[in-house]
């Protein structure tokens, strides 16, 4: 494992002390201590099993640091018989707190970033390294612009996921349950930053492959998967608070 321990340990705490204010509304103060507890309790191994996918050579290092702190909070609330569309809420709203400190100068300009040349040139050369499958923990994709100014200024990157590095590690830690929510964070920062995805062809919903296609002149709108997961989880988060 090549990454920094204390750093991943560190932004874990800070993600556990998130869940921590989400649940305190709905279950006891006891009840949410020994959730945080189990969940801290998970850290050092997990960090240590963290599949190396080439540092921060790769775009989705970070999608596999934080899939570890998925893992953490999982294990721990999962052990203690909290459903799982409860685990996948908690989760997607802490993460999504995390873009609420990204700094509005970038905030700004990530549209214009995403869709740039520059970032087309970015993401063909990822693609292209991802199918050489140096790293077994790898995601393993091609990248296709079916639309890029033909008609206005309309353009759009459509990703092809043959192999998802997610569900690869949750495999390994034995988290397969995780696995049906796992394209909750993709449309969450495609809403902030209108960028216009598709998500609802994904391994997340039983496809054999992941479609993520942005599209600069089209409303995100959250995958069915994810609409009932949240659902599923205030009527459960609503039904604790009456017992």
């Amino acid at each position: 494992m090549k990454y920094g321990k204390w750093i991943i340990k560190k932004f874990y705490s800070s993600m556990t002390r998130k869940a921590e204010k989400l649940l305190l509304p709905h279950y006891p103060e006891v009840r949410v201590s020994e959730i945080t507890k189990a969940i801290e309790s998970k850290y050092g191994g997990v960090i240590q099993r963290l599949p190396y996918v080439g540092g921060l050579r790769n775009f989705y290092t970070p999608i596999i640091i934080i899939n570890g702190w998925f893992v953490c909070i999982y294990k721990a609330m999962h052990s203690i018989g909290i459903e799982d569309a409860v685990i996948g809420y908690v989760i997607s709203e802490a993460t999504d707190d995390l873009f609420d400190h990204v700094p509005g100068f970038l905030a700004k300009r990530i549209k214009k970033i995403v869709f740039s040349g520059f970032f087309k040139r970015v993401i063909q050369k990822q693609a292209k390294k991802s199918r050489r499958m140096k790293f077994a923990g790898d995601w393993v994709y091609s990248v296709e612009f079916p639309e890029w100014g033909s008609r206005g200024d309309e353009r759009e990157i459509k990703l092809v996921f043959n192999e998802c590095g997610v569900h690869k590690y949750y495999e390994q830690e034995k988290c397969e349950a995780l696995k049906k929510y796992c394209n909750f964070c993709d449309p969450q920062y495609s809403i902030r930053y209108k960028l216009g995805l598709d998500a609802n062809h994904t391994m997340a919903q039983g496809c054999k492959k992941c479609i993520l296609a942005f599209n600069n002149k089209r409303e995100t709108v959250l995958p069915d998967n994810i609409t009932q997961m949240n659902k599923k989880a205030q009527m459960y988060l609503n039904d604790c608070k009456h017992h």
